[in-house]
């Protein structure tokens, strides 16, 4: 059964928009690879399980470090909060504000 990657509403659209050139790149990308084999599939250098049912796109190139928390759900994943990584750890403001927007859906 093949994937599908949605965004979750306009908030996370304008993230995705406020991304570098070359992490939107990437990002699109690693996407097209979920869809095609799904996430568990690609790796741990593109996809990797966080915490409470949160998972990360890791969307690296020359210009930044993207991320992408998001949630799988049968087989649809849904992109909660997308962001610029600027420390070694997923901040927890970025968790946390993953973790309200999963309680919309």
């Amino acid at each position: 059964m093949p994937w599908r990657v949605e965004i979750l509403d306009h908030r996370v659209e304008r993230e995705l928009d406020a991304l570098p050139t070359g992490v939107r790149a990437k990002l699109d990308q690693i996407v097209q690879l979920i869809e095609d084999f799904g996430p568990r599939d690609i790796g741990a250098s593109h996809v990797r399980f966080l915490r409470d049912r949160l998972w990360e796109i890791r969307a690296d190139s020359h210009d930044g470090h993207g991320r992408v928390l998001f949630v799988g759900k049968n087989s649809r994943l849904i992109m909660l909060y997308a962001f610029l990584k600027k420390t070694r750890r997923t901040p927890n403001a970025a968790i946390s504000t993953a973790k309200s927007r999963l309680k919309e859906i």
